[in-house]
């Protein structure tokens, strides 16, 4: 469809409309898939072309604000701008207010404010089980995962577990695959936190596939992280041939890792690749890249302050 998009005389002479509500929700999806990797002035160019088709009175208009208010609200969290993604958020009120409640509270999790978080999302989780208008079972996943993640954060791990089982069975029973396989990757990481790395490794080997295939660039990165995580994890220094190998191979996925996230801005993330990445060098005996992840993790931290330091609990 898009790439038949013109302004020839057979188009305007066809039934097509080039500014239906159809051609608004392509546009809409290429926009967040550019931006969802990295592709920033891509997606916002994008988003002008619709501001141009689609000006800001006409019926389709509200698609292409919500997601220019999603992309600024994610830039805003990878940049640790709280005012700017809290504007974010009020701006979507208007819009969706499922969605924009929603990353309300990814937000007040990322700003460490849990019991606020706690309070959001459950009241959200008693209207998905009433299954209230506009009710999804996707927000309800995502609501689901959110609420593991701020278990996880306040050290409830075994809590976590048993809501991202909750969201497991959920997935497989409307064949949200890419879903299924994102809750399995939480569910590792919580075993990773239980001291279970082994079994933690052997999930993250099952479902990777699917979110390297299909995820966007932040997910494929935070799966990356979570399979140098585990792989280290499963190698300790009784066994100095293997932790070593361990080591490299964390190191080389770890470079790629770097390289995603800055790709799309993912700053706060990015902090804790350096941290691991220091930790590495340092057990190596590599004091000069050591140094320099170090600085490295200084330099963002003084740029992009977060509310949780290194390393932290989510995935």
């Amino acid at each position: 469809m898009l790439l038949h998009m013109n302004n020839s005389a057979e188009l305007a002479k066809s039934s097509f409309p080039v500014d239906g509500e159809a051609v608004c929700i392509v546009l809409c999806h290429l926009a967040t898939l550019h931006a969802n990797h990295g592709y920033y002035n891509t997606a916002l160019d994008t988003i002008s072309y619709m501001k141009k088709t689609f000006p800001s009175h006409s019926q389709h208009a509200k698609l292409w604000m919500l997601v220019e208010q999603q992309i600024a609200f994610t830039r805003s969290v990878y940049h640790a701008k709280w005012s700017a993604a809290e504007q974010a958020v009020l701006n979507m009120m208007a819009l969706d207010i499922n969605e924009a409640l929603y990353r309300k509270c990814i937000l007040l999790r990322m700003k460490g404010e849990t019991c606020e978080a706690y309070e959001l999302v459950n009241k959200l989780l008693e209207e998905c089980q009433e299954k209230k208008k506009n009710y999804t079972v996707e927000h309800h996943v995502r609501l689901l995962i959110t609420l593991a993640e701020l278990c996880c954060q306040t050290s409830n791990y075994t809590l976590a577990a048993s809501h991202l089982l909750q969201c497991m069975s959920l997935c497989q029973q409307h064949h949200l695959y890419y879903l299924v396989a994102m809750t399995t990757m939480h569910l590792a990481h919580v075993q990773l936190l239980l001291n279970l790395p082994h079994q933690a490794l052997s999930l993250v080997e099952k479902s990777m596939t699917q979110v390297l295939a299909h995820g966007s660039q932040y997910d494929k990165c935070c799966v990356l992280l979570l399979l140098a995580k585990c792989q280290l994890a499963c190698c300790q220094p009784t066994q100095p041939t293997k932790r070593k190998d361990a080591l490299m191979s964390a190191v080389r996925i770890l470079n790629e890792v770097c390289d995603g996230l800055q790709k799309t801005e993912a700053h706060c993330k990015l902090k804790e690749v350096f941290y691991i990445q220091a930790r590495i060098y340092h057990e190596l005996g590599y004091q000069a890249e050591r140094n320099k992840c170090a600085l490295q993790f200084r330099q963002l931290d003084q740029l992009f302050p977060s509310s949780v330091s290194p390393p932290v609990s989510t995935l």
